[in-house]
């Protein structure tokens, strides 16, 4: 991004990117993307305010991945804060890609606590599809209590081996 551009971004990132988009909007994605990267680690919470005024169009949810990705990581917030505003959000698209995140980002250190991110997920493709790849990241770190776990949980049991994939 033009630093000038990224300046602004980083002092006025609403003002930036309405004028951006509205000056280019055959760029829209790209800068809507780098925007929101700055925006998404220093103010989230109003980047979200933002991106939920786009009412799910797929731009909102370019500007949600980008957004949740900043701030997943290099944020100082803790990840259970992430997960509690989350839940807050209105439930929809922008929503389960935030939790589909997090589930992903919450992995290599809470495999349960990424596993129950993604159960959250309301778009039933979308959260079989990260529950299904969270629990064999798991399986390949630490195959016996991921496979204790999913014992224990016959509900999770069911998505993992829909497609034989999570088959031992």
């Amino acid at each position: 991004m033009d630093p000038v551009v990224l300046t602004w971004a980083d002092e006025a990132p609403e003002e930036c990117l309405n004028w951006c988009l509205a000056k280019a909007p055959d760029m829209a994605e790209t800068i809507t993307e780098q925007v929101m990267q700055v925006w998404g680690n220093d103010a989230p919470e109003d980047a979200f305010t933002w991106i939920i005024k786009q009412k799910n169009s797929p731009l909102a949810l370019r500007a949600a991945s980008a957004a949740m990705g900043a701030w997943l990581g290099d944020s100082k917030t803790e990840l259970k804060d992430i997960n509690a505003w989350i839940t807050r959000l209105p439930a929809g698209p922008v929503r389960d890609l935030c939790f589909e995140q997090l589930s992903y980002a919450l992995n290599a250190a809470f495999p349960v606590q990424a596993l129950t991110a993604a159960q959250k997920i309301h778009d039933k493709q979308m959260m079989n599809q990260a529950v299904r790849q969270n629990w064999l990241e798991w399986r390949k770190r630490d195959p016996f209590n991921a496979r204790q776990w999913l014992n224990q949980n016959p509900n999770v049991e069911k998505i993992v081996y829909s497609t034989g994939e999570g088959q031992e």
